[in-house]
C-alpha cells in the first residue's frame, strides 16, 4: 500500500473534525494546506505546501457526483454517485470507496453490540485514540494488541465478534456492486487481472491484482459492518511495491 495513505487519511479526518482549520501538518512535520469545495464534485483538497517542499502529494475526500471532478486522478476508476478518499503521492496512489462514513472517533463503530464487542473496546480504543492523533508507534500496537486480544478469547467469543462483523445481505450486495465496478473500469482501461481471489471466513472478502506496463494495481473488498465495509485500490510501479515489501 501507498506508505503515505495512512497519514493522508489521517489529515483528511482532522480536516473534517476541524471545519475551522486551513493548514495541517503531516507525519514529518511538512506544512498541509487545507482547501474546502475547491471545485465542484471535492469536499476537501490537502496538498503540500512551501518553498522547501516541491514532491507530488495530494488527499482528497470526493463527494458522489456523477461527472469525475477535474482534481480526481485519471489513473483511477471514477464511481459515479460514491463517495471515495484518494491519497496519491510519488510513492503511489490509493483510494478507498465506503458504504457508510467512516466517523472521526470511536474504535470499529459498526459492529454489532455484544459483550465481547464492548470488552474489544475498552482495551482498544485508548490506543485506537492515539492512532488517530497521529502517533506511528500506536498503530503497530493497535494491530498487536488486537491479534493478542482475538488470541485470548473463547471460540464461543471468537464466533460472536466475527458474528458481529458481518454486514447484512444489502450492503454485501451493495459492497460488491462496488468491487465489480472498479474492477469492470480497470480492465476497460488496459489492466490485465493478474490473480484473483475470494474469501467468506472470518468476513467476505474479494481481492483481485492486476498489471498495465510498469505498474501494478490491487483492488480489496473488506466486507464487514458498519464503516468497516469498504473498496480500496492501491496502485504503484512495480519497483516501488517491491521496495515496499521487502521493508
Amino acid at each position: 500500500m501507498n506508505p503515505e495513505f495512512v497519514d493522508g487519511m489521517r489529515l483528511i479526518r482532522a480536516a473534517q473534525k476541524d471545519a475551522s482549520c486551513s493548514e495541517l501538518q503531516d507525519d514529518s512535520g511538512r506544512r498541509i494546506l487545507v482547501e474546502r469545495d475547491p471545485e465542484p464534485g471535492i469536499a476537501i483538497r490537502l496538498t503540500r505546501h512551501g518553498a522547501e517542499d516541491t514532491s507530488h502529494w495530494q488527499a482528497l475526500r470526493v463527494r458522489p457526483v456523477e461527472q469525475r471532478p477535474a482534481s480526481y486522478p485519471t489513473s483511477l476508476p471514477f464511481l459515479p454517485t460514491r463517495s471515495a478518499a484518494i491519497v496519491s503521492s510519488s510513492g503511489g496512489t490509493t483510494a478507498t470507496w465506503r458504504l457508510v462514513e467512516a466517523p472521526a472517533c470511536g474504535f470499529m463503530p459498526g459492529l454489532k453490540d455484544s459483550p465481547t464487542v464492548a470488552r474489544m473496546r475498552e482495551a482498544l480504543e485508548p490506543i485506537a485514540d492515539r492512532v488517530r492523533a497521529g502517533d506511528k508507534a500506536a498503530r503497530a500496537e493497535l494491530g498487536a494488541r488486537m491479534r493478542e486480544f482475538t488470541a485470548a478469547l473463547s471460540p464461543s467469543d471468537r464466533a460472536a465478534l466475527y458474528a458481529a462483523a458481518r454486514p447484512d445481505a444489502e450492503s454485501l450486495a451493495e459492497l460488491t456492486q462496488v468491487f465489480d465496478a472498479a474492477r469492470e473500469s480497470s480492465i476497460a482501461d488496459g489492466w490485465t487481472v493478474v490473480e484473483e481471489q475470494r474469501t467468506d471466513s472470518p468476513v467476505p472478502g474479494r481481492t483481485a491484482s492486476f498489471e498495465k506496463g510498469g505498474e501494478e494495481r490491487r483492488l480489496v473488498m473488506v466486507a464487514t459492518s458498519g464503516p468497516g465495509a469498504v473498496v480500496f485500490l492501491d496502485q504503484q510501479v512495480k519497483e516501488a511495491a517491491g521496495r515496499a515489501d521487502g521493508e
